[in-house]
């Protein structure tokens, strides 16, 4: 509205400029005929008449945008669909490489300002929705971040947890957890030293004193610090509501939106060799060359409680009845009776699909048929003498065009 203001005001003053400039070159010198002065006299009038029309024109128009009340937005705060259709996702950054993103943390009273955790290269915040990130967490003995979680009721009440909680073979310990009070500008350690590795942090929503660590624990070996973590007083003291054994630590932890003491706890066993793993040889069924030398474990699962971690019990209704891996977890926030859960189990991606025919190649469209990427050993094909390189141009007689 005060935009709107200042152009009618500087319409009327250039208007009011345009007037005085016009006089003082139209007025008729004393050596013109009395015919001409006559003549310019009348038009003056006519221009001066015509400017003073515009003038009040312009006046009245200023007047009632003063009286007009200034418009208030959509009253639920949300964009117009219109707007939001035009949208499209793109990079807010960091603009050099950022590495491993390992978790984000919003305060969702101001979803502008949030936190980027990484694995090695600290912590960002950003106050304006991913225009710009400060870099946080520069001058504690880490870098290496698991989990980062800000309260839900104050933005300067901020949790890291250090330690990447991924299990690479270039993976980087931490050194417990760490608060800040300031929004992150400072940084205090609150223990857990000896827990490595940080799998997931939460914060209760309308006191930010209880907090609940997930302490996955040393990668290339068992220790007694894994588990889970709670703290009733801001993290003087910790209590362990949680532990099943020196090599199962805890991956995920989700708070029931509705009931801050009912959980949802994501156990999972995993361990590194001084190697990567199987590289140069044959891993076993469901691994790949890079995986931990341990990946799954019988303790491993899905675990509740619904009195803020004095009992808990495991769930097993639905589930995967092997070993369990990595599993992630969350709440449906329209519907928290409804969870959802990806998991990874010892039988995953193992045996043949029922109804389904396993030839054992990958391939791509070649010129005339299938060019075969990849041989699987022992597998039919390789049994049949196909090699990497072969292009299949028919198949029981029918031809081959395309790999799908």
């Amino acid at each position: 509205m005060k935009s709107h203001r200042r152009s009618c005001s500087s319409a009327l003053a250039a208007t009011l400029l345009a007037l005085g400039s016009f006089v003082s070159v139209s007025v008729p010198v004393a050596s013109q005929e009395p015919a001409s002065a006559t003549k310019a006299t009348t038009s003056r009038d006519q221009q001066i008449a015509e400017l003073e029309r515009q003038i009040a024109e312009l006046s009245r128009k200023l007047e009632e945008l003063k009286r007009m009340p200034l418009q208030a937005g959509p009253s639920d705060g949300r964009l117009p669909d219109a707007w939001v259709r035009a949208f499209r996702w793109r990079s807010i950054g960091p603009a050099s490489m950022g590495g491993r993103i390992v978790d984000i943390s919003v305060y969702e009273k101001d979803p502008t300002i949030f936190y980027v955790a990484t694995a090695s290269g600290g912590l960002l915040k950003t106050v304006n929705n991913g225009v710009t990130f400060t870099h946080q967490f520069d001058r504690e003995n880490t870098v290496s971040i698991g989990s980062v979680c800000v309260a839900p009721s104050n933005p300067d009440i901020v949790w890291v947890g250090t330690g990447e909680n991924n299990p690479r073979n270039s993976v980087s310990y931490g050194d417990g957890v760490y608060k800040s009070t300031d929004g992150g500008k400072t940084w205090k350690h609150m223990g857990l030293r000896e827990s490595y590795q940080i799998g997931e942090i939460v914060i209760h929503p309308t006191n930010p004193d209880i907090v609940y660590v997930g302490a996955l624990g040393r990668l290339y070996g068992p220790n007694e610090e894994r588990g889970l973590y709670k703290t009733t007083d801001g993290g003087k003291t910790w209590n362990k509501v949680l532990y099943l054994d020196e090599n199962t630590g805890i991956i995920d932890v989700v708070m029931h939106p509705k009931n801050p003491d009912t959980l949802l706890v994501a156990a999972w066993e995993r361990r590194r060799d001084g190697f990567d793993s199987y590289v140069g040889g044959e891993p076993p069924e469901g691994y790949d060359g890079y995986d931990p030398m341990v990946k799954w474990g019988p303790k491993a699962g899905i675990y509740k409680t619904t009195d803020g971690g004095k009992s808990w019990k495991r769930l097993t209704k639905g589930l995967p009845t092997s070993h369990f891996g990595r599993v992630g977890l969350d709440y449906y926030r329209k519907n928290p009776d409804i969870v959802y859960a990806i998991i990874d189990c010892q039988t995953i991606g193992t045996g043949l699909p029922p109804g389904k025919a396993y030839l054992g190649v990958v391939g791509e469209d070649g010129q005339g048929g299938v060019r075969l990427r990849q041989v699987t050993r022992g597998s039919p094909a390789d049994k049949a003498g196909l090699k990497e390189g072969d292009v299949v141009t028919h198949f029981a007689g029918q031809p081959v065009r395309s790999h799908k």
